[in-house]
């Protein structure tokens, strides 16, 4: 991947909004099998090199083991819902159960590098 440099930069979208660094955005993505998704945060700025993407913060949350702290990995729940599926006679209570005994949301803010080929930022009013 070549270097990619960082601006803090104004950028206008494709519906003549003007983003200043600071505003609050909301950026509409689409990923593998055409799905969609959104992301709520704060525009930094524009990261160039042969395209042209916008780097925006953003509140999101973590999973955590309570007891350990340490990160859940994904395959934790994969694993746990085939055990119950396979033992249990209601799996989707006790999945949802096990769960809250087992694992806490942490609060934390990230930075998103969003491809702007489809100009698809747009400042909250």
């Amino acid at each position: 991947m070549a270097k990619q440099n960082f601006k803090s930069v104004n950028y206008i979208n494709n519906i003549g909004q003007e983003l200043v660094p600071g505003d609050k955005v909301i950026t509409v993505t689409s990923g593998y099998g055409h799905c969609v998704s959104t992301n709520v945060g704060v525009y930094k700025g524009l990261y160039t090199n042969d395209r042209v993407a916008v780097a925006i913060s953003i509140k999101s949350a973590r999973a955590v083991f309570i007891e350990t702290n340490e990160d859940v990995p994904i395959r934790w729940y994969n694993n746990l819902y085939a055990e119950i599926k396979r033992t249990s006679k209601e799996p989707s209570k006790d999945y949802n159960k096990i769960l809250e005994e087992k694992i806490k949301r942490v609060p934390i803010t990230y930075e998103r590098m969003t491809c702007l080929q489809l100009n698809r930022v747009y400042k909250i009013v």
